[in-house]
């Protein structure tokens, strides 16, 4: 070991490390002290997961392929992010997305106008705490 070779090294400056102050995406969740971060984090989500949607328009005369598709690869990707986030973020954003893919069903299945409402919170309520 030779001291003085080491004093010659200078460290790169550009390639130091700043830490990320506002959050990051670690195994397709969103962690942060910043819940402004978050939620626009899931919002950006949200309208990558309209755009795959959207794509589906694609094979418009084969619905069960747009279900196979729906069920088994669009689906799965969205299931994660209340899994692993707190209801505070996801409890409304989850509510858009059912929103999302009723919408395109009824269009792909040609279902009608109506059935793709959006239900009140309190009908979503009586929903999930039937007796």
């Amino acid at each position: 070991w030779n001291p003085e070779a080491t004093e010659a090294i200078k460290p790169d400056p550009r390639m130091q490390w700043k830490p990320h102050t506002v959050g990051i995406k670690h195994l397709g969740s969103f962690v942060s002290g910043n819940d402004d971060w978050t939620k626009m984090q899931l919002d950006r989500k949200q309208s990558s997961f309209a755009e795959t949607l959207d794509k589906l328009d694609l094979l418009k005369d084969a619905p069960q392929e747009n279900m196979l598709l729906l069920r088994h690869c669009i689906l799965p990707k969205i299931f994660h992010i209340p899994r692993t986030h707190s209801p505070e973020y996801t409890s409304q954003w989850a509510i858009r997305i059912d929103h999302l893919v009723n919408k395109k069903c009824s269009s792909l299945f040609r279902l009608p106008e109506n059935s793709t409402q959006e239900p009140s919170p309190i009908q979503q309520w009586d929903v999930i705490y039937q007796k």
